[in-house]
């Protein structure tokens, strides 16, 4: 599992990696960037990104793109809390405007 989270009111952030079956933190880095979260996959080295086979997240693109570059056969599973405001927002408000 992997999320961003605000370090102070404001917008620097950080992202931590977490072990969904053994619920144990992994990694934590300061950013939220692609270039702040190479580090965690430099950690894992090769063996270890070849070993992922699932990420669930939100939306966030960085961490996308820097997951399918780096883990190529891993899935990636977004949150339904994210997929359903995305919904929300691009699709129901289209309609409305159309309306």
């Amino acid at each position: 599992i992997m999320d961003e989270f605000a370090l102070f009111k404001g917008h620097r952030y950080a992202t931590v990696v977490v072990d969904a079956d053994t619920q144990r933190v992994l990694w934590v880095g300061e950013g939220r960037s692609r270039v702040a979260f190479r580090p965690f996959f430099t950690w894992l080295g090769p063996e270890g990104c070849a070993a992922i086979e699932s990420v669930a997240m939100d939306m966030n693109t960085a961490l996308d793109l820097e997951v399918r570059a780096q883990c190529p056969q891993a899935e990636v599973v977004y949150d339904l809390f994210h997929v359903v405001a995305k919904f929300g927002r691009e699709v129901i408000d289209r309609v409305r405007v159309d309306q």
